[in-house]
């Protein structure tokens, strides 16, 4: 089954069953302060197609990390797809914005044409496989080898990311990027 990757606050999607602190949420209900994870532009929300069997999952964090302004965690949150599909209806193949040129091609998807209703159906309606966070040292091990590997484009990376991972410093006494030598 394929699924939806969304980038979330994961401490905005606690329900009751994730303890007293949220005893007040019903079963079948998240907290209110979800939503602002699902904040539309023109009406559309962004999402990363994610193959069955989870085989693009690190390809999708990769893009998302990368697009980060410094090193932190990543929590997402792993759709059905089918689902998401059917509340949104208008789901369209969309070029995203990251240093993954070939997840951004590849993966990234925008839903148009949404209703603040629609939105709404996405937190109680659509089926969740996962909610899930990456830690920041698995996060800057993922970043810096994917750097390496070529498969991440360091110059198309935040100043404050590059810097996190020391990607500006210079590693052989020669110039760090953007030095004009």
């Amino acid at each position: 089954m394929p699924y939806y990757f969304r980038k979330i606050s994961k401490t905005k999607w606690y329900t009751a069953a994730d303890g007293v602190k949220h005893s007040w949420v019903p079963a079948d209900e998240r907290q209110g302060d979800c939503l602002s994870d699902l904040r539309t532009t023109e009406n559309a929300l962004s999402f990363w197609h994610v193959d069955d069997g989870l085989l693009n999952l690190n390809d999708v964090i990769l893009a998302n990390a990368g697009a980060s302004t410094s090193l932190q965690h990543v929590d997402y949150v792993l759709f059905e797809a089918e689902d998401v599909d059917a509340i949104c209806e208008a789901m369209v193949h969309s070029e995203g914005i990251s240093p993954h040129t070939r997840a951004n091609q590849k993966w990234h998807r925008d839903a148009t044409r949404l209703t603040a209703g629609q939105v709404y159906r996405l937190t109680r309606d659509a089926g969740i496989h996962s909610i899930c966070r990456v830690q920041r040292k698995a996060v800057r091990s993922l970043l810096e080898d994917a750097v390496e590997k070529g498969v991440l484009e360091a110059e198309k990376m935040d100043s404050g990311l590059r810097s996190d991972l020391r990607l500006d410093s210079p590693t052989d006494g020669g110039a760090s990027m953007g030095d004009s030598r």
